[in-house]
């Protein structure tokens, strides 16, 4: 057991990479956002620990139609620019990994599990991410864990 858990914080150590889904975004630029808080912990803690952050594409797109929809266009806008001159880097799944994420879908029992989940596991998997960030219960596959804060 102990082996165990030693071989996990090594990978950690090695690997500063985690995957930020939508929900945390969203959180971070909404300050009105309940979880607000805990999205600016995140940042902050990923940026102290000079950890390495990835989204994907299609994260982007559905975050930035809600900020569109909910908080304002201008506001949308803005988190755009700051993504793309920012030191996030963005993701976009090829086909393989495409079919790799409908095989993962045609092969699971839960009902719960939806096309950008299996797409965020497959793309975590292949960038070698062994972490994701999200503020939504999610089903994680490949060894990838969702990221908690240290405190």
């Amino acid at each position: 057991m102990a082996r165990a858990a030693a071989s996990v914080y090594l990978r950690t150590m090695r690997s500063k990479k985690v995957y930020i889904t939508g929900s945390v975004f969203f959180a971070f630029v909404d300050r009105n956002h309940p979880k607000h808080p805990v999205a600016e912990a995140y940042f902050r803690y990923f940026a102290q620990e000079g950890w390495h952050l990835y989204t994907a594409g299609f994260t982007l797109t559905k975050t930035y139609g809600q900020l569109q929809k909910f908080i304002s266009h201008s506001i949308a806008k803005e988190f755009l620019r700051s993504i793309y001159l920012g030191n996030i880097e963005i993701v976009y799944p090829d086909e393989p990994a495409t079919k790799a994420a409908a095989k993962l879908i045609l092969g699971s029992q839960s009902p719960e599990l939806d096309l950008e989940q299996a797409l965020i596991n497959v793309i975590s998997d292949r960038h070698q991410i062994l972490f994701v960030c999200s503020l939504d219960y999610s089903q994680y596959f490949f060894g990838i864990q969702q990221f908690s804060l240290p405190y």
